[in-house]
């Protein structure tokens, strides 16, 4: 059964709400804002932008009074578009910020790597709340 664009829309509210507020992002001139800075948004239906993503994931623990999982970039220079989109925690939203501080972690097993500095601190022991930068 096909479900027709009003239905699927009605049927899945949070999603399609994130997908307008991307588009509204995408649209915003205002300096330093996606427009300003070339982010676009590239999926030509909620269809299509809902097949790539699916169902926003279901979790009952939330931080800064939003829901644990929110719509993410994976490149957070690069645009809305297929592959470039996912479900991320608040952690894996905030690693993914232009103002991530990264640092060089040395492990013998996995010799050198660049790690976010919130990644590197919990590696070194129990890091259970949030750093601000």
């Amino acid at each position: 059964m096909i479900i027709n664009r009003t239905e699927l829309e009605s049927k899945h509210r949070i999603e399609f709400t994130l997908y307008r507020g991307a588009q509204a992002r995408c649209c915003d001139m205002t300096p330093g804002s996606y427009g300003d800075r070339g982010i676009k948004f590239l999926f030509t239906s909620f269809e299509q932008f809902f097949a790539e993503v699916g169902p926003r994931p279901k979790g009952k623990y939330r931080c800064s009074g939003l829901s644990k999982w929110s719509l993410d970039r994976i490149n957070n220079e690069g645009n809305y578009e297929p592959g470039n989109v996912r479900w991320a925690t608040c952690s894996e939203q905030t690693n993914n910020r232009r103002k991530s501080r990264l640092a060089m972690s040395v492990d013998p097993r996995k010799k050198q790597r660049h790690l976010r500095l919130i990644e590197h601190l919990r590696s070194l022991g129990d890091i259970s709340q949030p750093i601000s930068a």
